[in-house]
């Protein structure tokens, strides 16, 4: 990848990135194309009718899922799971912030119970709109 340096550079040679920067045009694919490389290289299948959400099978029983949204990133998934494919994309990229239990992702609220099970709502998103009058 090549770009222009900007005019305070002081300088018309043009540089040549080792990886992409944050900014570009094309960042947000690259991106997803590193995303995308790490993901389905622990036999991840990508879904064909939403390409940000991944999933992984043993013995034809789904064992894990990840949907991403730019770099909002969300999974679910056995034990194993973790451990093959959650790890690897956690120490192949900077983790900012990681939640349990009970979060906010993309204005949904999510809450797992003890027993496994999920509560979803968009209350607090809800409580923001301002009603058209």
């Amino acid at each position: 990848m090549y770009l222009r340096p900007p005019k305070e550079a002081n300088t018309n040679n043009i540089w040549h990135l080792k990886k992409c920067v944050y900014g570009l045009a094309d960042a947000c694919r690259y991106w997803y194309l590193q995303v995308k490389e790490v993901l389905t290289s622990p036999k991840g299948n990508i879904c064909p009718s939403d390409q940000g959400i991944f999933t992984w099978y043993e013995e034809n029983s789904i064992s894990g899922i990840i949907t991403c949204f730019v770099d909002d990133i969300i999974w679910g998934g056995t034990e194993s799971f973790y451990k093959n494919v959650v790890e690897k994309f956690k120490n192949t990229f900077k983790i900012g912030s990681e939640s349990v239990e009970c979060f906010t992702y993309l204005g949904i609220n999510i809450k797992q119970r003890n027993d496994f099970s999920i509560e979803i709502d968009q209350s607090s998103y809800v409580d923001t709109i301002t009603p058209i009058e």
